[in-house]
């Protein structure tokens, strides 16, 4: 792909998310591109599908769909349209849409799994946006976002939390690529390191945390 495209990819990705949630604007997609591009390089996987499917794969926000789980398949009919005249084959177009259309959390919830190595690369860049602080910023931007209505109670035991669907456990359970996993062993252990001081603000942050349902601590010991 050349860097004009790229650009052109790139400027209508970002126009077209002037009004999405913070927690999936461009700063996010920016994100899933360096990290799929990372990932793609170690992997050998085709970045001229990689990189147009992470900039688009959520090119249509949540809020402009009857439903959150028909975002993923806008996006991808979308994003096709779009590449359609930016100079890529049909065949091309084909697989940069499957790959988009296999990238969401929603997308697991149908089991729709991503069968392409390039669409491996993508969901696991997306997913690994939402782990650590800036993961856990990110829930309560889309729940702001969309109006939750309240925080809900927190009744559970600090020290034996609920284990929720969503959380580190399942994102690395889900995790596809060889080094996304590598990645994430790297994220989660650097995370454990710098909260390793036993002070009372960090003990009291981990245990909000927990109260959550983020994560478990010993999530982290990878």
């Amino acid at each position: 792909m050349s860097p004009e495209q790229e650009e052109q990819i790139r400027a209508f990705v970002k126009g077209k998310l002037q009004e999405a949630d913070i927690a999936h604007g461009f700063d996010h997609i920016e994100y899933v591109v360096n990290m799929a591009r990372k990932i793609a390089l170690r992997e050998g996987a085709n970045l001229r599908i990689v990189i147009p499917a992470a900039y688009l794969h959520d090119v249509v926000s949540r809020g402009e769909v009857d439903s959150f789980h028909l975002h993923t398949d806008e996006s991808a009919a979308v994003g096709k349209q779009f590449l359609e005249g930016l100079g890529f084959s049909p065949a091309e177009v084909q697989e940069i849409g499957n790959v988009i259309a296999t990238s969401s959390y929603e997308s697991y919830l149908k089991g729709v799994e991503p069968a392409s190595l390039e669409a491996k690369v993508v969901r696991d860049a997306d997913w690994l946006d939402s782990i650590g602080a800036r993961g856990i910023a990110r829930v309560f931007a889309f729940a702001g976002h969309y109006g939750c209505p309240e925080m809900g109670k927190v009744d559970r035991d600090p020290d034996n939390p609920e284990k929720l669907e969503m959380n580190i456990l399942l994102i690395r359970k889900c995790l596809v690529s060889v080094s996304g996993m590598t990645i994430l062993r790297k994220l989660s252990a650097s995370f454990w390191l710098r909260l390793a001081s036993k002070t009372n603000v960090r003990c009291n942050f981990l245990r909000c945390c927990e109260c959550f349902g983020f994560y478990r601590l010993d999530a982290f010991r990878v």
